[in-house]
């Protein structure tokens, strides 16, 4: 499976002038001189080059990725100049072996690889692309490895690939020569194939010089120019080369737009799986370039996640990159952890929680509370490289131990440990440190006119209230989940500063978030200012039937604290916000030197009452029994609101307000929708996630987040089903009418639609 961190971090890692250059390229505005990067070229190249004053986008890299590129932005009507400073596939390109597969361990990675595919049969009606369909043979030699490929079967019958799971037997029918002693089964993909690299680049650059785009070989870029804009943001002006000077509105370098530079793209270090990705990868990077967003949902592949701190991250791009290649064909485990450079991003309650038996988990960066051991610390330890180049491998790694039992995709044993956690949130009151939750604060002169245009629903602009609401594309599509909290002088922290409001968003997501809120309200010329404060602020979650009695043992008055608002108070000296989000959940918003303080008052008070530590794991699960959504999974960027069941067409269309996405919603209102989120639940093994849908006996989609319901003692489920044009609420009516089955491992359990409580 691919890495997506070593897919973004590959070019800030290598040593090769490219590289460099978008390590290093420096930012000029009007008022200041124009600077570039430069080097001397490796060897001496040809003289004579023309190239063209201006073009919509220059390419960058004659490989299997850059003239994919190419050539879907010439289908799609754009002017494009590709630069190769040497020859084309003159890279990596030349020698890869070509391999093509159609199905992988997600829905998005194998639409991206299909997409590959399409394209190039349809190269092929017209003259050879190097493309020999010989079909896969993907072989088990164990039972889990099997159980893998039983997940990978269900995925490629809903995303319409042909497969089929083998005996060894028929493995040897398939394919006589194969010694199968030690096989237990097999996946046959018959549409797989291989691909001659240069046939298919020259191919794709055939084609696209017919279509109007231009390629020059032996020229090297050596810098890139770039403009500042109004609201201080930055976007590319020119691309600078040994042969001079080209104006352009985009750069590629295809994980995603630069998370500071507009315009400036990447497509490269795709860990070893270039040639089967790049057609998919290049078609949403043409899509991402011409219409401002990829067709898809490619969160996965998007470097805005990342931290701008990453640029820094030396050790952590050297250490991942090692681990995600050596685990490059690895079985796939749902909710697996890394092992190398752990210990990026932490709070003051890091040993704390770590000597109270915290097992970690990561996100982007950001190590959070998953769940807690019987009180057995399980330190997070350097990477140990496996051993390799020198270094000693850990012998005694408590951690690495536990994250192994995790290694199946049946109920792993730790769920009892958070089952307990469960049962606290459920029946006591349980505390969990959210520092990683993203916060940004948001001000600026046109602070109202954004809140009005980012959110779908209506932002409460009474002071001291909370609202939650969803961030639409402009084609309905859901790109974030945020609450957001209408700040006054007196409930502000000193270094949040002139901030209006203050948003808050999924652990780790605060970076993705803050760009695209920044990019929404630049093509809208509102003028605001987007700051980070997940560093300086922390909060602590408490949840659970008790919490009241706590709050009260605290001298803090609950009832005066209505739901959905805030109030500010003192704790040992210390000021926090409190925030009510429902009956039994509350949040304490703190500054990040005084959180330990915070957090041991409550524990010593709590007591008494049960209190415990939680993570994340149990969280997730009593969110999921509640029907809560979670962004980039059971609702995504290619997902709408009146698909997801988050809103009415009658709330719609009695809105007056415009908002991001709203034309595109009306639009799907008056021609329906064409798919449904449903919550499943079913008395089947223990699922996670891909596994299939179906309704009256047909495959009708996959499951996109799953888990166990210690409430149901059952598994509940979330993903989406096919439906033909028409409302959410008529579909809902014919859904509770089908019958409904769980497909795991190509087997089918019984199924019913749930009703949360």
């Amino acid at each position: 499976m691919i890495s997506q961190t070593s897919a973004l971090l590959h070019f800030w890692r290598t040593e090769n002038p490219i590289s460099k250059l978008f390590r290093t390229v420096l930012l000029t505005s009007s008022r200041s001189q124009t600077q570039h990067m430069k080097w001397t070229p490796r060897r001496k190249l040809t003289t004579g080059v023309e190239l063209p004053s201006s073009v919509d986008v220059v390419v960058i890299g004659g490989g299997v990725m850059g003239c994919f590129t190419l050539y879907h932005l010439a289908r799609l009507g754009c002017s494009s100049l590709l630069l190769e400073r040497h020859k084309l596939t003159s890279g990596t390109t030349w020698h890869t072996n070509g391999l093509l597969w159609r199905i992988r361990p997600g829905e998005i990675d194998t639409a991206l690889l299909n997409a590959t595919r399409n394209t190039i049969l349809q190269l092929e009606e017209d003259g050879p692309a190097g493309w020999t369909g010989n079909g896969g043979l993907f072989i088990a030699s164990n039972k889990l490895r099997l159980e893998e490929y039983a997940r990978l079967y269900t995925i490629g019958q809903a995303s319409g690939v042909e497969c089929q799971l083998l005996s060894p037997h028929e493995v040897k029918d398939l394919y006589p020569l194969m010694n199968v002693e030690d096989v237990v089964g097999a996946l046959h993909s018959p549409g797989d194939g291989v691909l001659d690299p240069s046939m298919l680049c020259y191919k794709l650059t055939q084609d696209a010089q017919k279509m109007g785009a231009k390629i020059c070989e032996g020229v090297e870029v050596t810098g890139l120019e770039i403009e500042e804009n109004q609201f201080g943001g930055h976007k590319v002006k020119k691309a600078i080369t040994n042969f001079g000077s080209i104006s352009t509105q985009a750069v590629v370098n295809c994980t995603g737009e630069d998370w500071d530079i507009r315009g400036l793209f990447h497509g490269c270090g795709f860990n070893s799986s270039g040639m089967m990705l790049s057609g998919g990868c290049s078609e949403q990077l043409a899509h991402w370039i011409v219409y401002g967003r990829s067709s898809i949902d490619m969160a996965a592949y998007d470097c805005r996640r990342f931290p701008k701190s990453a640029q820094g991250w030396r050790t952590w791009c050297k250490e991942r990159s090692h681990e995600a290649y050596t685990s490059n064909y690895a079985i796939v485990f749902p909710n697996n952890q890394p092992l190398a450079s752990r210990s990026m991003i932490t709070d003051p309650l890091f040993e704390t929680l770590t000597n109270s038996g915290c097992f970690w988990e990561e996100s982007f960066g950001w190590e959070r509370p998953a769940f807690f051991t019987a009180n057995t610390p399980a330190p997070l330890l350097p990477y140990d490289w496996n051993g390799a180049f020198g270094n000693e491998r850990h012998e005694n790694y408590l951690y690495r131990d536990i994250l192994k039992q995790g290694h199946t995709f049946d109920m792993p044993s730790y769920y009892e440990q958070i089952k307990d956690e469960y049962l606290a949130i459920r029946e006591k009151a349980a505390i969990i440190n959210q520092s990683s939750v993203g916060k940004i604060s948001l001000s600026g002169r046109d602070a109202e006119g954004a809140i009005d245009w980012l959110f779908m629903d209506n932002i409460n602009r009474n002071r001291r209230t909370i609202s939650s609401s969803l961030v639409l594309n402009d084609k309905g599509g859901i790109e974030a989940n945020v609450t957001v909290f209408t700040l006054d002088d007196n409930s502000k922290f000193e270094y949040e500063g002139k901030s209006s409001y203050l948003l808050q968003c999924d652990s780790g997501k605060e970076p993705y978030i803050r760009r695209l809120l920044r990019d929404v309200c630049q093509d809208k010329n509102l003028s605001i200012n987007l700051h980070s404060l997940t560093n300086s602020l922390s909060s602590l979650l408490l949840l659970g039937p008790v919490s009241h009695n706590i709050l009260q043992y605290i001298g803090i008055d609950a009832l005066n604290v209505l739901k959905n608002t805030f109030s500010t108070f003192e704790l040992k000296n210390t000021t926090v916000r409190l925030s009510r989000h429902s009956n039994e959940t509350w949040e304490f918003h703190v500054a990040r030197e005084n959180l330990l303080n915070i957090y041991n008052y409550l524990m010593e008070c709590g007591a008494e009452y049960g209190l415990r530590n939680a993570g994340y794991r149990a969280l997730s699960i009593f969110q999921l029994e509640n029907g809560v959504p979670t962004c980039h999974k059971d609702i995504r960027g290619d997902d709408t609101p009146l698909e997801a069941g988050l809103m009415t067409i009658e709330s719609l269309t009695y809105n007056p307000r415009n908002f991001s996405g709203k034309r595109a919603l009306l639009n799907q209102a008056t021609h329906g929708i064409n798919k449904i989120r449903i919550i499943l639940e079913s008395k089947c093994p223990f699922i996670c996630g891909n596994e299939g849908i179906i309704r009256d006996g047909k495959l009708v989609g996959l499951t996109r987040k799953a888990d166990h319901s210690f409430e149901r003692d059952a598994s509940i489920a979330v993903g989406y089903a096919n439906i033909q044009n028409t409302s959410f609420e008529n579909a809902k009516l014919s859904l509770q009418k089908s019958n409904w089955e769980i497909e795991r491992m190509g087997k089918r359990y019984p199924a019913r639609i749930y009703e949360s409580p």
